[in-house]
């Protein structure tokens, strides 16, 4: 066993106790000199008897002299040992249980090659366990009983030395098959059990561990509590038991969306079904209108301008419809575009004609920056979503008199597009929750416009299917800019 204390002062000895080194020379807490080739009981006489040191290692918890105050660890390596001065309680705490963990398994070790019907009572206790022997199909008391025991069972009946193992521990039900199997192998050997906890009448929580023990004529069966010998192990399966408990609320959380999600496309997909209809009808009427030249002629340059209008916008509408349909019965992130070459400038006046009333009562002015030219490669159908989308919020937040302005550049591997508006703008905190799916917000417009707070939300799903990305940048009072980068190709 590798076991040794860092950063503290050690002298290292030979096995008749002549000094021969030291470690970590600056740490020395002895007020009297200390010189090689001295023998340190004559140096320091707490010492004496111990050496030749014929123990593998010794744990001296409490000591004080000579201006030291801590505890001492004495180790043996072949010819030489190491003893080790220290006062950190950690250091100390780690050192005593990886001595006990060590004794503990040499106690296995001889346990398994002992012939004696009974094991040694004096280490059982030390050591805390409670030993049964297995005799026939019962497990016989064969230890004093341990405190942890008597606190897990204070009114525990001791008139039979025969216990009902199952009964006062349910857990070794799992266990003790495998126990069985040990029992009636030829070899000796062991098995050690999963940690399992279990409460006192005081609700204090033990760790419990059971070792099955197969030696040369007599099977045995131990079981110590480790949270007294061992807190640390305590607090490992307590954040073993949340960890698992937070996993497994991922999980039910995780079914919840999936079921959420599922009803949402259905929900979309009947709704976009259902819709087309009347759609259907009204741009068919609106159609007939169109080609009659007897009604078209009656009506004003205005109103056959605002009829084309309305015209256009049904359709859109139905194409749509028509893809939000085909997209709610896809997987999202596997639904074929229908990317064709779009000018931008020519999208953008045909979106912002659809809000030309609405341009109109608040006096805004609208720019363009963008060349005649300019084309992306997206489906025609949904980027005017995104179009008309980004367009409402823009007129909707948008003060009287304001200003729309929209400009375009491109680099090696997008398109930009910037559609920027002087009004009320949003605060940081508002910005961070735009494009979640589970948050929807829907903020009153300047005059009063209402919304559904999905829009930005599609926007988002709509660019994601693109592999484009959307920024936004704003400040309250000042207005906002979005920006796209749509890829090229």
């Amino acid at each position: 066993m590798n076991t040794s204390i860092k950063n503290s002062f050690c002298i290292t000895v030979e096995n008749d106790g002549k000094i021969t080194d030291f470690i970590n020379k600056e740490l020395n807490p002895f007020k009297i000199p200390l010189k090689k080739g001295l023998k340190i009981d004559e140096t320091l006489p707490v010492f004496y008897g111990l050496f030749p040191f014929y123990k593998d290692e010794i744990l001296i918890e409490r000591m004080s002299f000579e201006g030291f105050e801590g505890c001492i660890y004495i180790k043996k390596h072949s010819d030489k040992v190491n003893i080790y001065f220290d006062n950190n309680k950690e250091n100390i705490e780690q050192i005593r249980k990886t001595i006990q963990n060590h004794n503990q398994n040499k106690l296995i070790n001889k346990l398994m090659l002992k012939k004696g019907n009974f094991l040694p009572n004096d280490i059982l206790k030390d050591l805390g366990f409670l030993c049964f022997k297995k005799k026939d199909e019962n497990f016989i008391i064969s230890c004093e009983i341990p405190q942890w025991f008597k606190k897990l069972f204070p009114y525990y009946n001791y008139s039979s030395r025969v216990f009902d193992l199952e009964d006062l521990f349910p857990f070794l039900e799992v266990f003790l098959p495998t126990a069985q199997d040990l029992y009636q192998s030829n070899e000796p050997n062991y098995a050690v059990s999963e940690l399992w906890t279990q409460f006192t009448q005081e609700r204090e929580e033990l760790v419990l561990k059971a070792i099955a023990l197969n030696s040369c004529k007599n099977n045995f069966l131990l079981i110590e509590s480790v949270s007294e010998r061992n807190p640390q192990k305590h607090d490992e399966l307590q954040k073993s038991r949340e960890l698992y408990l937070k996993h497994k609320r991922l999980v039910k959380s995780e079914e919840s969306i999936r079921q959420l999600l599922k009803y949402r496309e259905e929900f979309i997909s009947i709704i976009s079904h259902d819709i087309k209809s009347p759609l259907s009808g009204a741009y068919s009427l609106i159609d007939y209108l169109n080609s009659d030249e007897e009604f078209m002629g009656k009506l004003s340059q205005k109103h056959v301008r605002l009829l084309d209008v309305v015209h256009k916008s049904l359709k859109n509408v139905l194409d749509y419809s028509e893809q939000l349909y085909e997209w709610s019965n896809l997987n999202f992130s596997k639904i074929k575009l229908n990317k064709t070459e779009v000018g931008i400038l020519s999208l953008l006046m045909e979106v912002a004609a659809n809000f030309s009333d609405r341009i109109i009562k608040k006096n805004l002015s609208v720019e363009y920056s963008i060349p005649k030219n300019q084309t992306v490669f997206v489906d025609e159908v949904f980027f005017k979503n995104v179009i008309q989308n980004l367009f409402t919020n823009a007129v909707k937040f948008s003060y009287q008199h304001g200003s729309l302005f929209f400009s375009s550049e491109e680099n090696n591997d997008f398109v930009i597009l910037k559609m920027k508006d002087t009004g009320m703008g949003m605060t940081f905190e508002v910005i961070k929750t735009l494009f979640d799916y589970s948050t929807k917000v829907s903020t009153t417009g300047t005059a009063g416009e209402k919304g559904t707070g999905i829009g930005l939300n599609i926007v988002k799903r709509i660019l994601d299917v693109h592999e484009a990305n959307i920024y936004v940048e704003s400040e309250p009072k000042k207005g906002t800019t979005f920006t796209l980068e749509i890829p090229k190709g």
